[in-house]
């Protein structure tokens, strides 16, 4: 693995409060210009995404609570856990007020798990017991991995290098992103695209069914955590027996990614052929849970459009 930058920290004080002695003049602006700029980093989100910018070197350490490395190549997820130590999370927390539930016992099904930045956290915290990190992308996965143990979680988080599929034998495409390792995606339009996917380097990656994951996992006792950029409703496809339980999830709704994947029908079906009757829409979290049904969700995905905007959906069985 490529070296890991660390950034510069400011050095314990020394007992008397007086400054070093000795040395060069370049030495003494060295100390001196170190000092400054490991304060600066500490306190500063600001400097960090600038420092962030300005390096070369693939690895950076983002310390914070937790501890990340990160690739200076990911201009979105990386870059956000070293500018602000965290990426995501304030998401959980608002889903988890609407549930009105404790998850302190549940594992999270963390699908799209990237590097770790919502499962790590949360068990790390003791937001939740455990985890299982589903990420198929392979430089991901080895971040992924090494994030876990840099964190000392891994115990109680299982990693899995696979994608989620609606077809357990199917290997599935994946086309890759330069600059945002959080929207690696499953290949399936040939079309040009409106973030280049057309020039992206693609890999195959190995599928499981959602139902099959779960085979082991007791659904009452989980908290699924879904991030696939546009190909949910063909995951979800392959999870009839999860949505009949219908543990509380969060999914992205993204409808340019939907439409790319062709899995906004497939999402509708599924849905309505689960057990999920509500849902909030995490984009408006203060407004009350709506009714899940398709007009609904054709209504947001036209109020959302074909181009960048999302949101993402909090599922939920209410009793009647």
């Amino acid at each position: 693995m490529t070296d890991v930058q660390f950034p510069q920290r400011t050095p314990p004080p020394n007992p008397s409060g007086a400054e070093p002695k000795g040395g060069s003049l370049r030495e003494r602006l060295t100390r001196s210009l170190t000092r400054h700029v490991s304060r600066l980093l500490s306190h500063s989100p600001a400097a960090r995404r600038t420092f962030f910018d300005s390096m070369t070197d693939p690895l950076l350490l983002a310390a914070g609570q937790e501890t990340f490395i990160v690739s200076t190549q990911d201009k979105i997820i990386s870059r956000a856990v070293y500018e602000t130590r965290e990426f995501d999370l304030d998401k959980f927390f608002t889903a988890r007020r609407l549930l009105g539930v404790q998850t302190n016992a549940l594992t999270l099904l963390d699908i799209g798990a990237n590097i770790g930045t919502i499962c790590i956290p949360l068990v790390a915290r003791g937001e939740v017991a455990a985890a299982i990190a589903i990420e198929p992308e392979p430089q991901n996965f080895k971040l992924l991995k090494a994030n876990i143990v840099l964190n000392e979680v891994e115990d109680q988080i299982t990693a899995m290098n696979v994608a989620l599929a609606s077809d357990p034998t199917e290997n599935l495409t994946f086309e890759l992103s330069a600059d945002n390792f959080g929207d690696h995606r499953v290949h399936q339009s040939r079309s040009d695209g409106a973030f280049g996917e057309e020039e992206r380097k693609v890999v195959s990656v190995a599928a499981k069914t959602l139902d099959e994951v779960m085979a082991t996992q007791p659904s009452s006792e989980t908290f699924i955590w879904m991030d696939t950029q546009g190909y949910e409703g063909h995951i979800l496809a392959g999870a009839p027996k999860t949505l009949r339980d219908a543990p509380p999830m969060v999914i992205e709704f993204w409808p340019y990614g939907m439409k790319r994947c062709e899995s906004f029908a497939p999402l509708k079906t599924a849905l309505q052929q689960s057990s999920y009757t509500h849902f909030w829409d995490l984009g408006t979290p203060d407004s009350p849970a709506q009714r899940l049904n398709d007009t609904v969700l054709d209504s947001l995905y036209n109020r959302l459009g074909e181009a960048w905007p999302f949101t993402d959906l909090l599922l939920t069985r209410q009793q009647s």
